[in-house]
């Protein structure tokens, strides 16, 4: 698990720290969408917000932003630059949106009377000028991490790519503290952005469920006769799709019973009987919420392997469960799911034919395989879950308030 090279103030000093405040900490939550959106960000800034008004009486929502003409004109460069030189401009974070943000987000503040900014997914809005008061900086991994590894951020334009990495190195290293869910983001915020090792910290992310199933729910047993493979995602392509339908094909070819249903999007492939498709399922209803969680506490594995991915909540959700996980190990995967604790990592190179025998393996044997529920609910409950995340962050604002 995350933190050993990156070691955060210890939560036991949380309650001690405050007095250098004369009065109850207030804390701007600052984000460029509405962070009271359940959309926003896949819903992560809706439970940090939850989380953080837990602990303390006045968080105060400071988002969201419009970029105006700035962030129009950067998505028409984008476009007009991709369909003349193929190459891509980041209007994300580039310069020009820096720039209109940077007073807006002074007056939003200077009207929030914070002591502290928490600011999660907000470079652009970081950026620009002094905002007068300390930050934390919050993120699932850095632009240097995207760059050529995402889609959207493959074959920039090198000036956009100066502006993009400059905006970013300039919010992580005025930051208090830079915070990430996995080693991997960590180590670029210090090896490419300029951090400062103490400066960063490492706090796993927590399961996106409004209820969280029991602990007898998850760890009851699951029947052996078929197995069930889940495979949760909307990007088909990115999540791995090809892969999995790969897999299946090498399981039935052995001769394995499998049963493989595919949720939140519909596949360009043919109908079949041994693939359920579901379409999106929309998570932030309670119906949907329902739906997701009957999916795991049915099937025997969750099966995304990603060819990229920032961290992934999903694996900590299937934890919750007693879902154990199989992925590729990838980019902050590994900050999600921690290989034999709630699931297993493959290697980046590795075929439908490596995850078909690891799947066999464990689903053939009973006791290793609740054993892997077992720890996966464990792994949930002590650390993967927003409330030990927000016992740390409670910890390094105290540190920061000192």
């Amino acid at each position: 698990m995350g933190g050993a090279r990156y070691p955060a103030v210890p939560a036991s000093r949380a309650l001690t720290t405050f007095a250098a405040v004369q009065h109850a900490p207030r804390i701007a939550f600052l984000t460029t969408t509405d962070p009271n959106d359940r959309r926003s960000w896949s819903g992560i800034h809706a439970v940090m917000l939850d989380e953080l008004r837990r602990r303390f009486e006045a968080v105060v929502p400071v988002g969201p932003f419009d970029g105006g003409t700035a962030l129009l004109g950067g998505c028409l460069l984008n476009r007009a630059l991709f369909a003349a030189t193929g190459k891509r401009f980041d209007y994300a974070h580039g310069d020009r949106l820096v720039r209109h943000y940077a007073p807006l987000v002074k007056e939003r503040l200077r009207r929030a009377y914070a002591d502290l900014v928490i600011a999660p997914a907000a470079t652009a809005l970081l950026a620009g000028p002094d905002l007068g008061m300390p930050f934390i900086f919050l993120s699932d991994t850095t632009l240097a991490n995207m760059l050529d590894y995402y889609e959207s951020y493959a074959d920039l334009s090198s000036w956009s790519k100066r502006q993009s990495l400059r905006n970013e190195s300039a919010a992580i290293q005025r930051s208090a503290f830079a915070v990430f869910p996995s080693d991997w983001a960590a180590a670029s915020a210090v090896r490419d952005h300029g951090a400062r090792p103490e400066q960063v910290a490492v706090v796993p992310f927590g399961a996106n469920f409004k209820s969280i199933p029991s602990a007898a729910e998850a760890l009851r047993e699951r029947p052996l006769g078929e197995l069930r493979l889940l495979f949760l995602g909307v990007d088909w392509e990115r999540k791995g799709g090809p892969l999995v339908l790969e897999t299946v094909k090498q399981l039935r070819s052995a001769g394995v019973p499998v049963r493989l249903t595919i949720a939140g999007v519909v596949p360009p492939i043919e109908a079949s009987e041994h693939i359920d498709v579901i379409p999106f399922i929309d998570k932030n209803t309670s119906d949907g919420e329902r739906r997701i969680q009957a999916l795991m506490l049915s099937h025997h594995f969750l099966f995304v392997p990603a060819r990229a991915e920032c961290y992934g909540i999903v694996f900590c959700e299937a934890a919750a469960c007693g879902l154990p996980s199989i992925a590729r190990l990838t980019g902050g995967v590994a900050g999600a799911l921690v290989d034999s604790v709630n699931g297993r990592l493959l290697p980046p190179d590795a075929g439908a034919a490596d995850y078909a025998e690891v799947m066999c393996s464990l689903w053939a044997n009973q006791g290793e395989y609740s054993a892997l529920q077992r720890s996966a609910r464990r792994l949930f409950e002590t650390t993967h879950n927003w409330k030990h995340w927000g016992d740390r962050m409670e910890a390094l604002i105290a540190s920061v308030l000192r």
